[in-house]
This record gives C-alpha cells, structure tokens and sequence, in this order.
C-alpha cells in the first residue's frame, strides 16, 4: 500500500518520513495508556516537522547542510535531523543523516592572467625570488605527516645541492596538554559527556590504554573520551574534529578503533549474576509480586546511516522506525544492572527470531 503524502514531508535527501505517516502513528493505541491514543497521551510524538527560518543568515546554513540545488518554496524537516530533536539555540541547523557523507568540496578559484610583457616581467622575477627563497630557507613539513611539500622540492635545480628537512620532535603546547583535563573537570561534567563518573573514566582508560593504538598527536584519554562523546551525544565529525584539534578523518578512524578495542577488552565487565546474588539485591517493587524474576529482557534499536549496499540497506530496515536500524537484545537484573547484550542484528529481524539466536538462553542456564 502507498501512503500519498499531504503535503509536509521531510526535505532531507532520502528520509521518508511526512505528514501522513505521522497522523497514521498517531490513530494508533498506546501500550502504556491504554485505551488512548498516542495522539492523546502524554508519550514523546514519532517526529515533528520543523520550516524553513525565514532568517537569511540561518536560511542559508539550512541549506548549505540540506545540499539541496533546487529547494522548494515551502520546506519542512523533521526532528530526526537535529541535535536536540528541534532548532534550538546551540544547534539552531539540522546536521544529522542528512543523505550524504561529506558536504561538497569547494572548486578551485581559476586565476585569470594579463597576456602584457610588463606583467610577464614581474611575474619572472617574482618567480625568481621565490625560488631563491625556497632554496635558502627550510621549508616547513606538515603537522600530521611530517612530509616534506613535493613543491619545494622542484625548485632544486642543482644536483649537487643537498637539502636536509628536519621534523621537531618536541610537541607543541597544545598538543603536550589532553583535551580531557579540560573537559573533564568534576563528576558533572564526566557524566554530562561519557554518561559514566570521572573516576570510572579513568578507570575505563586503563583498561584498553595497553591495546590503544599509540599517536603522537593524541593522548589515549582524549581517544577514549572522543569515542565515548560521539556514543553518549552523538557529536558530528567536524565537531569532534575542532573540540580535538584534529582532521575529521583522523577522528573517524580513532572512534572506529576505539569501539573495537573497548568492545573486546571490556565485555569481560558484563557478567550473568549467580541466583543468589539477584534474590539479595531484588528491589521492594519485586518482592511482592515478582520475586522469582531473573532477568529483564527487551530488544533496542539504533538508528544507522542508509547503506549505499541495497542488500545492506534492505536487512537494517524497520518499519517501525522507517529509518534503517541496528537491533541487539540486552537483559538486565530487576537492580538494573546489564547482564547481557547480544550481537548486532538488522533492523528487519524479529524480537523472536533475535532471542531465538542469541547465546541468552544458554546464559540463563
């Protein structure tokens, strides 16, 4: 069955969502407030649908992040988009999933030349002393790979000239100092960031510090805190990249890497607690009328970027999300303590088939 939109529908490249499938969400009854619908109750709405600022300075960061060549008049984009769920003060701009990798890169200005014997004059000779330069002074490398710039190099016309190009090996101020011990200044500001204390941080950076990969621009703690950023806020790249001092592809790789390591050196922390241990710890609310519960069990979904693969895309798609997901069951204690997760399923997978297939019934026993 195709849905006709009304008319409001999400201007960002490749999001389904609109008007229609919002009023269809909201005729539909809700679990927790029964018998109301979800329009009535007080439960958070799917989306919302957010116009174009009429403001040009803030009109034109809209659409320079929509990448839109050809808007339309009357432009909508959901919540989905956006930081805080809607254009607020610090993220007034809708800067996630927005359809495409990275923003388009800037075209080189062509310079546009004099053909007069007077302007060629000057030019030679500007030529001439810059190459005169280039041979007499040491160039600079780059702060990232210490290479040498191939332009230089071509000015050396004599054989016989030997130029060494030497790296400073002392760090710089900025660099010699994390950004963690300016972020991460009390409790509140550890939880605000990481979502764990500031103690449980450091804590937590011991453990995979031995297996971090080593980077003389970047101490392993603003490794570790630049990962648990992007996964506790979900910070775009360039934002990362600028809190960092780093390129957005340096971040990209470090936070991939991370995952991975802190993944395989920290499940060990996630264990299944013995009978006991969960009957002493049961809270009051239980005892009454649940006190035999072992575990509490419930499927979660993220949501992803949409896949070029179209197999890919197909398997994390969820109708109840219409957006592309990623599927893991995790179980807690009645204290609320994580005793399990599973591994990452596609969005088109089923709560039954999911803790079908998961090692959780092998845990329970």
């Amino acid at each position: 069955m195709s849905l006709r939109s009304s008319g409001t529908c999400c201007a960002v490249r490749g999001c389904t969502n609109n008007q229609t499938k919002l009023n269809l969400w909201l005729q539909q009854q809700c679990v927790e407030h029964v018998p109301r619908t979800k329009r009535d109750c007080s439960c958070d709405k799917r989306c919302s649908f957010h116009r174009l600022p009429t403001d040009e300075e803030c009109k034109k960061m809209w659409l320079k992040n929509l990448n839109l060549k050809r808007p339309t008049k009357t432009l909508y984009v959901c919540s989905f988009h956006f930081v805080d769920k809607k254009p607020t003060e610090e993220n007034p701009h809708p800067t996630l999933w927005l359809g495409y990798e990275k923003p388009p890169e800037k075209r080189r200005r062509v310079l546009k030349r004099i053909d007069s014997s007077a302007t060629r004059t000057s030019g030679m000779i500007s030529d001439l002393g810059r190459t005169q330069h280039c041979i007499a002074c040491p160039p600079s490398c780059d702060a990232q790979t210490q290479w040498t710039d191939p332009e230089i190099e071509d000015h050396t016309y004599s054989k016989g000239l030997t130029i060494t190009f030497r790296a400073s090996t002392t760090p710089s101020p900025e660099l010699s100092c994390p950004v963690a011990d300016s972020v991460l200044k009390s409790d509140a500001d550890s939880l605000l960031n990481t979502g764990i204390p500031l103690i449980a941080f450091h804590t937590l950076v011991t453990c995979p510090q031995p297996f971090a990969p080593t980077s003389s621009t970047m101490p392993v703690v603003d490794q570790i805190l630049m990962t648990l950023m992007k996964l506790r806020l979900n910070f775009v790249m360039a934002d990362l990249a600028r809190q960092f001092k780093a390129s957005q592809g340096q971040v990209s790789k470090t936070v991939g890497i991370c995952i991975d390591i802190m993944s395989e050196h920290t499940k060990d922390l996630i264990i299944w607690l013995p009978r006991e241990t969960i009957k002493a710890m049961l809270p009051e609310a239980f005892k009454e009328r649940f006190s035999n519960t072992t575990c509490v069990i419930d499927c979660s979904e993220t949501v992803l970027q949409k896949a070029k693969n179209l197999d890919s895309r197909s398997e994390s798609y969820s109708h109840y999300y219409a957006n592309n997901t990623v599927k893991y069951l995790v179980a807690i204690s009645p204290s609320g303590i994580i005793m399990f997760i599973s591994d990452a399923y596609g969005g088109k997978c089923s709560d039954r088939y999911i803790t079908q297939n998961s090692k959780l019934v092998l845990e329970m026993r």
